[in-house]
């Protein structure tokens, strides 16, 4: 059976082959895939290949000045020249601006469905080459109807979307609200949604709002299973999402991440020196704290719960972020095992005071090496409701003492 992880990864290649389809030389989706995955290097390639000069562009292809694909394109050379060189030739902005003013005489332009106010690609280009000449009155004009665009009732979500980032493009920002039901989003406007808040253009009232969208894109992605041929440059939108929730997600504090980083104990035990003692479990608590500090920043340690009767309790670490308590202990002898797991039940009653904390993990450190234990106590201390994992490292070889056969 394939598991998540490779679901997701056949996902990821699949939308960088969409990217390499389209990183052909002044392809209007290449182009624009690298507007909205500019980090991004196509792999089996020299990175983006798909811009070149625009006097020579316009030497080809001087024959289609009317059509708005014509202006898009040279819209997106232009803007990548002048942040190259920033410089650019007269003639060539004359020939775009002069293409736009044909383009600005048509009239009703939302009344068809296939007028190029529609089509994103092209709104795109013709506004990445609007702001990089800094023409006052094509701003204006493209700024109008943008605003328009966005009131419009037969306007789609993802065309809204491009208009409220073109206005951004042409320092205007345009305030919109993006609707709050997950179900009302299609794969990519949510991918755009998620694309432009990370950038500032859309400012969301709830950051959980945008990490449970990220977690939904990633769904998404698995059931609709994109093939790998499509040729848009919405993939590249969706690439740089999944990307960068898929990155940032590994750091982001959560029950997974903790119990990853515990998990980590044995490992990193490898460069341990035997002169640094581990001789109690004040000692792995501070190796603990060590490790789960830089990922967690709100970790405390040695604090009171609220008290269950009479008994009180002090936690080893509560990461109040996440809602976990991590508990510590340390088995010096055989008949330890048994004791932390009434220990462990104790804890588990105590959490029961306080609604902060809603589970525990508890990480033990065998001084025995007694690995014929670790089940059945791992399996014992799982078995109260609130412990979300047990982690049972045993001590590195060097710090393993001599013991008698009655220890």
């Amino acid at each position: 059976m394939t598991s998540h992880t490779e679901l997701v990864q056949e996902v990821i290649s699949n939308l960088k082959n969409c990217i390499r389809a389209i990183n052909q030389p002044t392809n209007i989706d290449g182009m624009l895939a690298a507007h909205f995955c500019s980090h991004y290097h196509p792999e089996g390639t020299n990175g983006w290949v798909v811009f070149e000069d625009p006097s020579d562009w316009i030497a080809k292809n001087g024959s289609f000045p009317d059509q708005a694909p014509y202006m898009a394109a040279l819209g997106c050379l232009i803007g990548n020249e002048l942040a190259k060189n920033n410089l650019l030739k007269d003639d060539v902005i004359r020939e775009f601006e002069d293409s736009l003013d044909r383009l600005k005489q048509r009239k009703d332009i939302f009344q068809t469905s296939t007028s190029w106010i529609f089509q994103p690609a092209i709104v795109l280009g013709i506004s990445i080459g609007i702001r990089a000449i800094k023409s006052a009155s094509l701003k204006q004009w493209l700024l109008s109807l943008v605003a328009d665009g966005i009131k419009f009732h037969r306007s789609t979500l993802f065309q809204k979307f491009i208009f409220v980032y073109v206005a951004s493009l042409l320092d205007e920002p345009i305030a919109f609200d993006p609707p709050k039901n997950f179900s009302d989003y299609s794969l990519f406007e949510l991918s755009l949604t998620i694309w432009l808040a990370n950038r500032g253009v859309l400012q969301l009232d709830e950051m959980s709002w945008l990490e449970e969208a990220n977690s939904q894109v990633l769904s998404l992605m698995l059931i609709e299973r994109i093939s790998g041929a499509e040729e848009d440059f919405r993939y590249a939108i969706l690439l740089d999402v999944a990307l960068g929730y898929l990155v940032t997600r590994s750091h982001l504090p959560s029950a997974e991440l903790l119990i990853k980083v515990l998990k980590s104990f044995e490992p990193a035990m490898e460069r341990w020196q035997y002169t640094w003692l581990i001789e109690n479990e004040s000692h792995v608590q501070a190796i603990l704290w060590l490790i789960l500090r830089p990922y967690f920043e709100d970790i405390r340690y040695e604090e009171n719960l609220p008290k269950l009767g009479r008994s009180g309790h002090r936690y080893d670490f509560g990461i109040s972020s996440i809602g976990k308590l991590v508990e510590v202990k340390y088995i010096r002898k055989h008949e330890d095992f048994q004791k932390i797991v009434h220990e462990v039940g104790t804890d588990a009653a105590q959490i029961t005071t306080q609604s902060q904390f809603r589970e525990i993990v508890v990480f033990v450190y065998d001084t025995t090496c007694a690995v014929e234990n670790h089940h059945w106590v791992k399996q014992h201390l799982l078995g109260f409701a609130p412990v979300k994992d047990a982690i049972i490292a045993s001590a590195p070889s060097m710090m393993r003492k001599q013991r008698s056969p009655g220890d």
